[in-house]
């Protein structure tokens, strides 16, 4: 809460949200399915037990899916985009 009144942004919470960005990229990379972040997530909590930022990972399929399509496809076509007018 104080640092969305302060307007600081917590540096553990961008590395987590980069954290899920790049396995969201990762699984429409390799086309892999949406499900295996269910899993996937779990994995890496018990493979990191010190790490926070894979602590705070709550990546599953429905975020997984809206983080490919809402976030990195608009960001690909925009650039997609922005190639075919040059």
């Amino acid at each position: 809460m104080t640092s969305f009144l302060s307007g600081k942004k917590d540096p553990l919470e961008e590395q987590t949200k980069y954290a899920e960005v790049k396995i969201g990229a990762y699984v429409a990379a390799h086309n892999e399915a949406f499900l295996k972040l269910d899993h996937l997530t779990e994995v890496l909590k018990d493979i990191f037990p010190d790490s926070e930022i894979a602590q705070g990972i709550t990546l599953k399929r429905t975020k997984g899916k809206g983080i490919v399509i809402n976030v990195l496809g608009k960001e690909h076509q925009e650039v997609l985009t922005a190639k075919l007018k040059k």
